[in-house]
């Protein structure tokens, strides 16, 4: 059942997370997806807003959390790993934060009190999946394959890449490109990680 739960919420991540709202970016007069936020398309007054927030923001935020379970399972062996897999439960905060608190029109730093919870979902998003992605990486970087570790570590780097970026000034015109960078690497991941299986690399263990 996990199985097919885990298969389920990939597909999810993969439709909701990333094609819904590039479709829904393209067909949306005035946004453009290296200039605007992800969440500017389920922004109040959006034109597709309720598209997005239900068949986006709502779906990614419980993938999220099926796919946690399922690899908390999975590394049963690794216990700092699953500490790291729980903070991982920060990207389901954060798009479940999207879905309930709708951005301002813009998402601006400053707005309104819905907007102050929008981006404290974002900000949560964010320390949790770095703060998971790092101890993941620190737990199997001598316990599992270096493949795996290392794809954990250069997705953690392009995250943190992705969120430095997209909230630096001189970076506001490229915003929903440094946003996507950071938001697609860490579904790769998850497909990365559910495919994974630690038994297969016991013999790389390192003494």
């Amino acid at each position: 059942m996990v199985k097919y739960l885990s298969w389920f919420s990939l597909l999810v991540l993969f439709g909701s997370g990333v094609l819904l709202p590039e479709i829904v970016g393209v067909i949306q007069d005035g946004y453009s997806p290296i200039g605007n936020y992800l969440s500017e398309l389920g922004a109040i007054g959006a034109p597709h807003a309720m598209l997005i927030n239900y068949g986006s923001f709502l779906p990614i935020g419980l993938a999220v959390i099926i796919l946690v379970f399922a690899l908390y399972q999975k590394f049963s062996n690794f216990p700092m790993a699953r500490l790291g897999i729980l903070f991982l439960l920060g990207i389901a905060i954060g798009y479940l934060g999207a879905f309930f608190f709708h951005c301002d029109a813009g998402c601006p730093e400053q707005g309104t009190g819905r907007q102050a919870l929008h981006n404290l979902g974002g900000l949560i998003e964010y320390t949790g999946a770095i703060t998971g992605l790092l101890l993941i990486y620190f737990a199997t970087r001598k316990q599992a394959s270096r493949a795996f570790a290392n794809a954990t570590l250069f997705t953690v780097s392009m995250v943190i890449l992705g969120f430095v970026m997209m909230l630096s000034l001189e970076m506001s015109e490229w915003k929903g490109a440094w946003q996507r960078l950071a938001e697609y690497m860490l579904v790769a991941w998850f497909v990365y990680a559910v495919f994974w299986q630690p038994s297969l690399d016991k013999t790389e263990i390192e003494t």
